[in-house]
C-alpha cells in the first residue's frame, strides 16, 4: 500500500536542528513467524544535513546513513515516536503513527490473468499501482491474457516482482500438475517462466525462492515488496533564492545517498552541479543530477532542478568540471 510520509524533528549530533521525513512501506516489521507489518523504509534529510560530518559520543565518525538507520531502527523495532542518544542525536515524530501509518487512497489497477479461466475455479487477480507497472508485467509475460481495470481500493498494492513470481508459480504448477508450493521448489522451471526479467531482479527471485515454505508466503515476503530506489522523484523548476535558502530549496535527500558537487561553467558564469549516487543490490550504481546552482549578479542563488538542470548543464562548459568540497553558501 502507499503511505503518507511522517514529518520528523531531528537534532543531529553536532546540534543542527532539521526537518526530516520518514517513508513507510509494507512488510518491514516482523511480529511473528509469518506476519509482517508496515515500517519505516528510509529517512530523508534536507541538503544541509548532508553537508556536515558527525561523531558519536566517543568521537567515532558517524555517517548520515548511520543516523538515518538509528532513527529507523528506533521506530521499527523500538516502536517509539521519539528518542535520543548520548551522541546528541534526537528525534520526534511530528505527525504519523508508526503502528498504523496513514494510507494514501488512490485509484489502482486490478489485473486478472484471463488465460487461467479454463484451468482454475477462480482466476487469479492482483491490485497494482498504475498502468506503467501493468505494462511492465505484461512485458514479462507477453503471451498471457492479463486484463486490467481501474479500481478504487485501499487493498495492498502488489509489486511487479511479487505478481511476476506468483504468476510464474501458478503457470509452473499447471504445466506440471503440481501445487503452487511445489512449483516454488522447481527453480529452473520457475526461472524459465521469468526469463524476461532484468538480470538483477531474476537473481533476487532465484535467491528468495528457497526461503519460501508456502506459495502464500510470496505476498508476505519483504524481498518481493516494492523497494523503489532512494533517488528522489524530481519536478522540474527554475527559480532564485537567497544564499541562506539554498538548502531548503533542494528536495529532501535519502540518508543512504551520497551527494557530490562539481564546479562547472566559466569565469563569467559560475555554477555548481549536485549529483546523487546510490548503490543497491540490483543496480550497483545509479547516478542522478539533482540540481544546478549558480551565483546571480544580484548575489542571490539561481536553482535549476530536473529537466531545467539538465538543460543548463548542456549550456555550460563541462571540460574542466571537478569535484569540490561543499561550499559555505550551500548550508554550512
Amino acid at each position: 500500500m502507499d503511505y503518507k510520509a511522517a514529518d520528523l524533528n531531528v537534532t543531529l549530533p553536532d546540534g543542527l536542528e532539521v526537518k526530516a521525513k520518514a517513508h513507510f512501506a509494507d512488510n518491514l516489521v516482523s511480529v511473528g513467524s509469518e506476519e509482517k507489518l508496515p515500517g519505516v523504509q528510509r529517512i530523508d534529510f534536507p541538503l544541509q544535513a548532508h553537508l556536515r560530518n558527525y561523531k558519536d559520543e566517543e568521537g567515532t565518525p558517524l555517517s548520515l546513513e548511520d543516523i538515518g538507520f538509528a532513527i529507523q531502527f528506533a521506530i521499527n523495532d523500538g516502536g517509539v515516536k521519539a528518542d535520543k542518544w548520548e551522541s546528541g542525536l534526537s528525534f520526534s515524530m511530528e505527525n504519523g503513527d508508526p503502528d498504523k501509518p496513514e494510507l494514501i487512497t488512490t485509484n489502482a489497477k486490478k489485473v486478472t490473468a484471463l488465460t487461467f479461466a479454463s484451468d482454475m475455479d477462480v482466476m487469479p487477480s492482483w491490485i497494482m499501482r498504475n498502468d506503467e507497472e501493468v505494462a511492465l508485467l505484461r512485458s514479462y509475460f507477453p503471451n498471457e491474457g492479463l486484463d486490467a481495470v481501474d479500481v478504487s481500493s485501499t487493498e495492498k498494492r502488489q509489486s511487479v516482482l511479487m505478481v511476476a513470481t506468483e504468476l510464474a508459480a501458478l503457470k509452473t504448477s499447471l504445466e506440471h500438475s503440481i501445487t503452487p508450493t511445489e512449483a516454488l521448489r522447481r527453480t529452473s522451471d520457475m526461472m524459465a517462466e521469468l526469463n524476461g526479467l532484468p538480470g538483477g531482479a531474476s537473481r533476487l527471485i532465484e535467491i528468495a525462492l528457497p526461503s519460501l515454505r508456502t506459495f502464500e508466503e510470496i505476498s508476505n515476503e519483504a524481498r518481493f515488496t516494492d523497494a523503489p530506489g532512494a533517488l528522489p522523484s524530481l519536478e522540474s523548476g527554475q527559480f532564485k533564492v537567497s544564499v541562506d535558502g539554498v538548502s531548503e530549496a533542494i528536495p529532501m535527500i535519502p540518508s543512504n545517498v551520497a551527494v557530490k558537487m562539481f564546479d562547472i561553467g566559466s569565469e563569467q558564469r559560475k555554477a555548481t552541479a549536485l549529483y546523487l549516487y546510490e548503490s543497491t543490490p540490483i543496480e550497483p550504481e545509479q547516478l542522478m543530477l539533482l540540481a544546478v546552482t549558480e551565483t546571480l549578479p544580484d548575489g542571490d542563488i539561481g536553482v535549476s532542478i530536473g529537466d531545467n538542470a539538465e538543460e543548463l548543464i548542456h549550456k555550460l562548459d563541462l571540460k574542466n568540471a571537478k569535484e569540490i568540497e561543499f561550499k559555505p553558501t550551500m548550508g554550512r
